[in-house]
């Protein structure tokens, strides 16, 4: 919508004019509530998006990725769980480790990469991991 509010295209020599009202966005994206018209109201809501919320979804993340090693099994699926500790054992820290929690992921990641959900999972945690305050 220009400043001067919806612009207008001729559609045909003898068609009817359209009327091109709206909100137009390019670029690479947009993040954020939009409201457009009369009375019109945008509200977001973001839960657990702070240093709590990101905590206790990694805590999720690594329980998830627990159970799936503990149901995958195998030669190393004892040493993962091993690290999976680990990993917790440094988040009850007053100030944990981020470089250390990246690299015991590393060594899960190695465990769990046959099997492609734990993979995901295990990315994620490394992914939540960078979000935790240091």
């Amino acid at each position: 919508m220009t400043s001067e509010g919806p612009w207008r295209a001729a559609d045909g020599a003898s068609g009817p004019e359209t009327v091109h009202a709206g909100m137009y966005f390019s670029g690479n994206s947009f993040h954020g509530p939009v409201a457009q018209g009369n009375q019109a109201r945008a509200v977001q809501i973001n839960q657990g998006t702070g240093p709590d919320g990101n905590l206790a979804r990694l805590e999720r993340a690594l329980k998830q990725l627990e159970a799936g090693i503990r149901e995958m099994g195998g030669d190393h699926a004892d040493d993962a769980l091993d690290d999976i500790d680990r990993v917790q054992d440094e988040l009850r820290r007053r100030t944990p480790d981020r470089g250390r929690m990246i690299q015991l992921l590393e060594r899960i990641t190695a465990v769990v990469t046959p099997v492609s959900g734990l993979l995901e999972v295990a990315d994620h945690v490394k992914e939540l991991i960078t979000l935790i305050p240091h």
